[in-house]
C-alpha cells in the first residue's frame, strides 16, 4: 500500500448522510489484514461492519465509539509502521484542515440514479463500477434498490453493477398496468437490459427479484451468464400470506415496524428510519394499489415455479438463504444439478443481503467466477 491510507466513513445507500461509530474491531498500533472488519458503523437504516481495505498498521482512530460523522469524514489512518507518528499528525491535520474533516474521493461518492423510459413504465436504476461483466440486481415485494447498499459497494470493487427499482417500487412509477404475472415482470426486466444496452449479466435476485431473475432466465438464458438467488420464491416454499397481508394493509408506525421485524433474524435492525422510509413509500400515488397487485401474484405463484423456470438453464446457479428466514422458509427441494451451491447463513433471515453482506458478496463473487 502507499505509506499512509485513510480510511473514510463510506457512504452506503442514497440517502445516507452520516453514521455512528459502534465498535472498533482493531486496536492502534495493530496489524489487520486486508478484509478484517475494522468498525461497526451503524446507518440510518441498519448496523454494518466496514472492512479493512487493504493489510496494514492501524496508527489512528480518528473515529470515537458513540460518536456521528458526515460521510466521507476521516475516521482512522492506515500507514507503513516506518512512517513516523508527526507524519501521520501532520497527514490528519492537513486532511481536516482542506476538507472540513471530509474527504471528497472516490471512496465517499456515490452515484446518481438514472431513469429509463420502457414507453409506459419508467424504471429507476443505479449504477455504480466499471468493467466488462455486468451484475444486476433485483430487490425483493416492498424493497427498491437501496436494499443492495452494503452488497452493491462490494461488487463495484470488480465489476460493474446496477440495481433496478422493480415497477411499483422505490423511484421506478408505480402504475403496474400490462403487469398480469410474474413473468410480464420477467419480460419488462429483459426490455430494461435492452435500454440500458446490456447484452448479457449476471443477475442477482432477492425473494421475488429472484424468481423474476429464474423466469428471465427461462425466456432468455443465453443473456444470463449467472443466477445468485438471495431466499428467492418460487424454488419449493410458498411466500408467507400474514407477511404479505400485514405489510399491504399496514398503515400506523407500529403496524410497519411489526411486518418489518419479520425480515430480519435481529429485530432490533428495524430503526426509526427504517420505518419513516417505509412510510413514506407506501403513502405514494399508486404504491398501496402496486404492493396489493404484487401480493396477489406472489399468493397466486406455483411453489416451484423458480425450479421448474432453471431446469434447463446451463449457467451456474447459486441460493442463499437465511436460516431464520420466516418469509420464504428454507426448502428441502433444492437439488436440481444446475444448483452449483447452497448456502445457509446463520446469522440472516430474510435479508441476509442487509444482515450478512459480507456473504452473500462473497457467495455473488465465486458464482461469477465459476461462470467465466
Amino acid at each position: 500500500m502507499t505509506a499512509i491510507h485513510p480510511i473514510v466513513l463510506p457512504k452506503w445507500g442514497l440517502s445516507m448522510e452520516e453514521g455512528t461509530i459502534i465498535a472498533w474491531h482493531a486496536e492502534e498500533g495493530g496489524f489487520i489484514s486486508k478484509g478484517a472488519d475494522l468498525v461497526d458503523i451503524e446507518t440510518p437504516k441498519i448496523t454494518n461492519t466496514l472492512e479493512a481495505p487493504l493489510s496494514g498498521v492501524l496508527r489512528r482512530r480518528i473515529a470515537e465509539i458513540g460518536g456521528t460523522y458526515p460521510c466521507g469524514s476521516l475516521i482512522a489512518v492506515l500507514a507503513d509502521a516506518g512512517v513516523s507518528d508527526a507524519e501521520i499528525n501532520t497527514y490528519i491535520s492537513a486532511r481536516q484542515a482542506s476538507a472540513g474533516i471530509t474527504d471528497a474521493s472516490e471512496e465517499a461518492s456515490d452515484a446518481d440514479p438514472q431513469t429509463l423510459d420502457l414507453g409506459g413504465h419508467t424504471l429507476r436504476y443505479l449504477v455504480r463500477g466499471e468493467g466488462e461483466a455486468t451484475v444486476l440486481l433485483l430487490h425483493g415485494f416492498g424493497g427498491d434498490l437501496g436494499n443492495w447498499m452494503f452488497v452493491q459497494p462490494k461488487l463495484a470493487e470488480h465489476v460493474r453493477t446496477i440495481a433496478l427499482d422493480l415497477p411499483g417500487h422505490g423511484g421506478s412509477d408505480k402504475d403496474l398496468s400490462g403487469i398480469a404475472s410474474l413473468s410480464d415482470l420477467a419480460d419488462l426486466v429483459l426490455r430494461a437490459m435492452d435500454g440500458m444496452g446490456l447484452a448479457n449479466a449476471h443477475v442477482v435476485g432477492h425473494s421475488m427479484g429472484g424468481l423474476i431473475a429464474a423466469l428471465m432466465a427461462e425466456r432468455q438464458p443465453q443473456r444470463i451468464l449467472s443466477l445468485t438467488l438471495v431466499s428467492p420464491a418460487g424454488f419449493g416454499s410458498p411466500v408467507s400470506t400474514s407477511f404479505l397481508d400485514a405489510f399491504v394493509l399496514a398503515r400506523k408506525r407500529s403496524e410497519v415496524a411489526l411486518a418489518a421485524a419479520q425480515l430480519f433474524s435481529d429485530p432490533t435492525l428495524v430503526s426509526r428510519d427504517m420505518i419513516d422510509a417505509l412510510l413514506r413509500y407506501k403513502r405514494l400515488d399508486g404504491a398501496a394499489e402496486a404492493l396489493s397487485t404484487l401480493a396477489e401474484l406472489l399468493k397466486n405463484t406455483p411453489t416451484a415455479q423458480g425450479l421448474a423456470a432453471i431446469a434447463d438453464f446451463s449457467r451456474p446457479v447459486t441460493l442463499v438463504w437465511g436460516a431464520a428466514d420466516s418469509i420464504v422458509p428454507l426448502s428441502p427441494a433444492q437439488s436440481l444439478p444446475v444448483i452449483r451451491e447452497v448456502i445457509v447463513l446463520d446469522s440472516a433471515a430474510h435479508m441476509a443481503h442487509l444482515e450478512a453482506a459480507d456473504a452473500v458478496a462473497a457467495a455473488i463473487q465465486r458464482n461469477i467466477r465459476s461462470a467465466s
